[in-house]
């Protein structure tokens, strides 16, 4: 397929996506990349280490679904993407809940962009959740990253009222005086929480 620019791909299926030959690349094309049911290493690490190699040199957008118990794994998905995808621009998180994170997590350092996504529905989080995620970004490492983006409506979060959105109003302001990159609301813009 030496023209597929996408492709998403379940990881119990990843073998069919690698040929016998290591040295041959059946996507040189491939731009854009989305897994889901990630299984975890060590069953996933080496066939995911070789499709990346073999066929994501040139892929600028990754999209991970993580499962719940996904989080440990992060820093290792990162260090793979780190040495593979050279290109790499855009990267999305999807995750269970904002928890799910964890703080001190090194980026690829071509990223720019990081979209993250919680899938928790819960329409009145805890405002730990959100500490949690206000933390973990503040320790985030990307030598090249400009924005973080939460890809979903945070209009709920802007709607809470009382100490509940003063804590986080509070925490916000405190991490954003000591990152270097941008956080936006789901439509691109400076994610504020008015107290």
């Amino acid at each position: 397929m030496p023209k597929l620019q996408s492709v998403s791909m379940a990881s119990v299926f990843l073998h069919e996506f690698l040929p016998d030959d290591e040295s041959v690349n059946h996507f040189p094309a491939l731009r854009q990349l989305t897994t889901t049911d990630i299984i975890l290493p060590p069953i996933f690490s080496n066939p995911w280490k070789r499709f990346l190699n073999q066929s994501c040199a040139k892929v600028t957008s990754v999209r991970i679904d993580y499962p719940a118990n996904g989080g440990p794994w992060f820093q290792v998905d990162m260090d793979l993407l780190a040495e593979c995808c050279l290109s790499l621009n855009y990267l999305v998180f999807y995750l269970p809940c904002w928890k799910s994170i964890r703080p001190h997590l090194t980026l690829p350092p071509s990223v720019s962009h990081l979209g993250l996504h919680s899938a928790s529905a819960d329409p009145n989080p805890y405002s730990t959740d959100f500490e949690h995620l206000f933390t973990a970004l503040s320790t985030i490492t990307g030598s090249k990253l400009k924005t973080v983006r939460l890809l979903h409506t945070v209009e709920d979060l802007r709607k809470n009222h009382g100490s509940f959105r003063m804590i986080l109003a509070s925490k916000l302001a405190e991490i954003t005086s000591c990152i270097t990159f941008r956080i936006e609301d789901h439509e691109g813009h400076p994610l504020v929480l008015d107290t």
